[in-house]
């Protein structure tokens, strides 16, 4: 290989030799050393990869109890509330359903008892 590579620049057999040793021992250095830049930089990231993810870690441990009192309290009350939304809106469609069909007056007061007929029964 090194004769093949020495005779790129000379015609002389033992010179490409030389020439072709020399340019392979180069080339090796060159090449060892952006394989080492290159895992050195592997490193690095790996190293701050992992303190990313220590950060993340710790984020979510400082986060663990105001989730935790949002799971058990907060929802909880809020489902309540939807609740209470929901028979609000109910009571409230019922209201609006008797003013327009018995007016205000019949909104505000009690619904109207029928007329007690003595002897008839239902």
């Amino acid at each position: 290989m090194p004769f093949v590579i020495g005779s790129m620049f000379t015609s002389d057999r033992d010179r490409a030799k030389i020439l072709g040793y020399a340019f392979h021992v180069f080339n090796g250095w060159i090449f060892a050393m952006i394989y080492a830049l290159f895992f050195e930089n592997l490193n690095k990231a790996i190293v701050s990869a992992r303190q990313a993810a220590d950060n993340l870690n710790a984020m979510l441990n400082d986060a663990r109890p105001g989730v935790q009192n949002f799971t058990k309290s907060t929802l909880p009350e809020a489902n309540k509330l939807v609740h209470d939304l929901r028979e609000l809106s109910q009571a409230l469609e019922q209201v609006s359903n008797r003013v327009n069909q018995q007016g205000i007056g019949g909104a505000l007061g009690p619904e109207k008892l029928p007329d007690y007929k003595p002897g008839k029964r239902k």
